[in-house]
């Protein structure tokens, strides 16, 4: 199944990078979807060479994380409410996946079209694929910046269980 997937998305990019190529409508549009992005929208950017998406997508996750704790531990009823950001998330970056992918080579390639077609493709290639591991990063950084949100949510935890011991 993998040597099909990556047969199928070698056909799409090429396809897509060939429309850019003769100046044709780009085949990216909003209503494409993305279905990894959509589960691992984070990782995924990263996994794209992208970590600047990757590192905003970290940001934005890491706070809606820790304003749900905050209001949680504040009002507890609401702890209900914030459970469909993390779908939300993933959908938006499903949906704006490939255009960023998109956008993003067809910048590197600008970059390199002054240099001798040899060393640009030279160059492309090193700057181009995907990076396998730089995901761990990522996720790193993602617990680090959910610390205060779990220290929240645990002392708020022990703030109950006192509560309820006291009755």
């Amino acid at each position: 199944r993998g040597a099909w997937s990556r047969e199928r998305a070698m056909h799409y990019y090429l396809r897509a990078f060939e429309c850019y190529h003769n100046a044709r409508p780009q085949p990216f549009t909003f209503g494409s979807l993305n279905i990894w992005a959509i589960f691992f929208s984070i990782f995924w950017l990263a996994y794209r060479r992208m970590p600047a998406f990757a590192a905003v997508g970290v940001v934005v996750v890491a706070a809606v994380i820790s304003i749900e704790a905050l209001i949680e531990n504040a009002h507890p009823e609401m702890s209900k409410t914030f459970s469909a950001t993390g779908w939300i998330f993933g959908i938006v970056v499903g949906v704006l996946a490939n255009r960023l992918y998109f956008l993003g080579a067809r910048a590197r390639i600008r970059k390199l079209l002054p240099l001798p077609h040899e060393q640009a493709l030279l160059r492309l290639r090193e700057a181009g694929g995907v990076n396998s591991w730089s995901w761990i990063g990522f996720l790193g950084l993602l617990l680090f910046l959910l610390m205060p949100a779990l220290y929240i949510s645990e002392s708020a935890g022990e703030e109950k269980v006192a509560a309820a011991q006291a009755v």
